[in-house]
């Protein structure tokens, strides 16, 4: 029997190819294919809208000549009771007959209780072939899954040369469904890219906004998406009607959830990024919310972003958080944000509570990816009457901020907030905290007088109540702004006091931060050898302690001691170590001040031209992060902007210092990378260089010894050696312990003779 003779009720031939050209799949249509050669059973799965029908009948078309009775499709979604399905099955093959033929299962999701049929039906035959689509996998044993993700969506390089953008899928996709009129130019670039991020690359947003893009222009339609009022549907008629709007397939999905499932997957509509299932439990307050994410993942409602040994972390895609949040009422609304907000006030003020001790580490990574939820959250706490969770919130965004270079918004934000909170409302904890974060912005801001003020404070409130770990950071602060001044005595008063705090509690990063405080006091005193030292020891001890932002902070101040004492050739090694150390963190404040020494060596070597386009990169990069040199440092920078002006003249010194205000990030990093000879060091495995802690756990890692393990070998914590672990892989710019070991193995046998 053929299939083709064999067809009844909802089955059919292969039906007849779409209209529009598929687009961007050619990669996953040759995956699938390979895959139904050794499968028995292959299931596209995906997140709604993603084109698992469309994708499967490009395969079954691809295919069909390779099966001698063709290819059947049933499509299940007129099928509403699971019992259905396997009397479905056999009115269209004659199981006994061990058919050769490719049977498409469409829409599968709502008869999971079929599974089991589908599965004897597979026993009971040798040769039958089943590509099935589903939101979810159908967890029977022949099973292969086949997760079809949405398009590429446009990278920052393709859009900034536009004309990359026409490779794009989804770009292509958008493109070819739009009008004619629409076309690919640097003018609606911009906007066409903004409209496939905001869609996800998901084919079937991008085609019902291709639609949309007979009435609206590309800047219309993306700014209407931005703002939530552009409904995606359309009339055509040849769409099947449950993918006639993106509403209507989002419906199709949410409508097959449990109740609590559904609880779980409207409340996590809140968060704006990604999230930890800690996260979850704290918004949704729901019991079993594990098995509720367990069971939204399996249906592709939600996605796993990252797994790296630390924290599993999951998102939404936009369309499916917008349709989640639109199932909230306004009092469950208001509940998950208050819980939202609690949750990431509590961290905030835990993160704060390791500011200057040795569990500070640990949380760098972590802030960096709950940055978005932080600024969430704190704009959500201003609507609300808990002041001491809008503090903790802008606490952990100035901390960050200002480790980060990232000074633009940050010192407007901690004042808005001080000035709201004067009234007592706050309890004295948090609001010692958030005046010694705005101390310490101001002061990256160069803001002197309001840093002053809010320092002062601090020592008032935290000297009674015996906060010594404040009180520290507030006096050693207090004792830059009086080295700023050129008080040194001050100065020097005031850093011995944060260092006996240092010493009394045991702190070795306040010892060594006092030694770097020290060493730029020395600097200035004109005392360059000593200044040496002590930076050198603050290097010394935060390599020790595998604290990357504060190693590339106390190395560029060993290579400015060193450009001082005039060896400039040391200083550059040094300084190609920075500038990766600043970059890799992302402290544009750092970063700019490593160009300038750059710049400061390219200039006496002769090559002022180089000099000038490093300095004008600096200027942006400054200028970028609102962050504006010490007194002393805009000194020294006015000197040697006098300079480059008078080796080039200042007609070219200017056309240099533009050019270098203009160049992209990647480019800036590459000239400095060849003002520094970087392009021409070893890069072999034995010239890596890694802190002595880092190298005792790389070895206990290359020996197969857990994190556990390493940490009882070395008296530290797990969570400690995990950080550690990760460090490594960051400098050897490997993806796992296995690289690591591999890493170790290969500098062992480039170091034998």
């Amino acid at each position: 029997m053929t299939a083709t003779g064999a067809r009844r009720g909802s089955a059919r031939p292969l039906p007849a190819a779409p209209t529009t050209p598929l687009i961007g799949r050619g990669e996953d249509i040759e995956a699938v294919g390979r895959l139904l050669r050794g499968c028995r059973l292959v299931t596209v799965t995906g997140p709604p809208g993603v084109g698992k029908t469309r994708l499967a009948h490009a395969v079954a078309a691809a295919l069909q000549s390779g099966y001698r009775e063709g290819v059947v499709w049933v499509d299940l979604q007129s099928v509403h009771d699971a019992r259905q399905v396997r009397p479905e099955i056999e009115r269209v093959l004659d199981i006994g007959c061990d058919p050769r033929v490719l049977l498409v299962l469409d829409n599968c999701e709502h008869l999971l209780e079929a599974v089991p049929d589908i599965g004897e039906v597979l026993r009971t035959t040798q040769h039958l072939r089943i590509l099935a689509t589903s939101r979810e996998r159908l967890r029977l044993s022949a099973e292969y899954e086949y997760l079809l993700q949405p398009l590429p969506m446009p990278s920052p390089r393709e859009i900034e040369e536009w004309q990359r953008l026409r490779a794009n899928p989804s770009v292509a996709v958008l493109l070819n469904r739009a009008p004619a009129q629409v076309r690919l130019t640097a003018g609606t670039a911009r906007a066409l890219a903004d409209i496939c991020i905001r869609l996800d690359g998901l084919p079937l947003a991008l085609e019902l906004a291709a639609a949309r893009l007979r009435v609206l222009g590309p800047g219309e339609l993306a700014f209407r998406l931005d703002h939530h009022t552009a409904e995606l549907s359309t009339g055509f008629r040849d769409i099947p009607s449950r993918h006639r709007d993106l509403r209507a397939a989002l419906t199709w999905s949410y409508d097959l959830l449990p109740d609590r499932n559904r609880t779980v997957f409207r409340s996590l509509a809140v968060f704006p990024a990604s999230w930890t299932v800690e996260d979850a439990a704290a918004v949704c307050a729901e019991p079993d919310v594990l098995d509720a994410i367990e069971s939204l993942l399996d249906k592709n409602l939600v996605y796993r972003v990252t797994d790296d040994g630390d924290e599993s972390r999951f998102a939404m895609l936009m369309s499916l958080r917008e349709f989640a949040a639109e199932q909230l009422d306004d009092d469950a609304r208001a509940t998950a944000y208050e819980r939202y907000v609690g949750h990431f006030a509590s961290r905030g003020r835990i993160w704060e509570s390791t500011i200057g001790t040795s569990d500070e580490i640990a949380t760098w990574k972590l802030f960096g990816r709950i940055r978005v939820d932080l600024r969430t959250a704190f704009e959500r706490s201003r609507l609300g009457t808990d002041v001491d969770a809008m503090l903790w919130l802008a606490t952990s965004l100035g901390w960050y901020a200002y480790t980060r270079g990232e000074l633009t918004d940050a010192g407007a934000l901690l004042e808005r907030v001080l000035h709201g909170t004067v009234d007592g409302r706050s309890s004295t904890n948090a609001r010692t905290a958030a005046l010694l974060v705005s101390g310490v912005v101001a002061y990256g801001l160069r803001d002197a007088a309001y840093a002053e003020q809010c320092l002062r404070d601090v020592i008032a409130l935290a000297e009674p109540c015996g906060d010594d770990r404040r009180y520290a950071v507030a006096i050693a602060f207090l004792g830059h702004l009086a080295r700023d001044r050129g008080h040194f005595e001050d100065a020097r008063r005031n850093y011995e006091t944060a260092r006996a705090i240092a010493v009394h509690s045991g702190s070795l990063r306040g010892i060594a931060w006092s030694a770097y405080d020290q060493g730029l006091l020395e600097i200035e005193t004109g005392d360059f050898a000593a200044a040496e030292l002590q930076l050198r020891a603050a290097l010394r001890e935060f390599e020790t302690l595998d604290y990357a932002w504060a190693t590339a902070v106390a190395a560029q101040g060993v290579a400015i001691a060193l450009l001082r004492r005039g060896q400039r050739d040391e200083a550059a090694v040094l300084l190609a170590r920075v500038l990766t150390g600043h970059d890799r963190i992302g402290d544009l404040r750092g970063i700019a001040e490593c160009l300038e020494s750059i710049a400061e060596i390219r200039l006496a070597d002769g090559e002022a031209g180089q000099a000038a386009r490093l300095f004008g990169a600096a200027q942006a990069l400054r200028l970028r992060a609102s962050a504006r040199p010490t007194e002393p440092a805009r000194r020294q920078l006015a000197e040697l902007d006098a300079k480059l002006s008078h080796a080039l003249g200042p007609v070219a010194a200017d056309r240099e210092r533009h050019a270098g205000r203009t160049m992209r990030h990647e480019a800036v990093l590459a000239l400095a990378g060849r003002a520094l000879g970087a392009e021409g060091r070893p890069t072999t495995a034995h010239r890596v260089d890694l802190t002595p802690r880092q190298w005792q756990v790389a070895r206990l890692v290359a020996a197969g010894n857990t994190n556990r393990q390493i940490g009882r070998a070395l008296g530290i914590s797990e969570k400690t050696t995990e950080i550690h672990v990760h460090n490594i892989m960051d400098r050897l710019h490997v993806p796992s312990r296995t690289a690591v070991a591999t890493w170790m193995a290969r500098r062992d046998r480039l170091a034998t003779p």
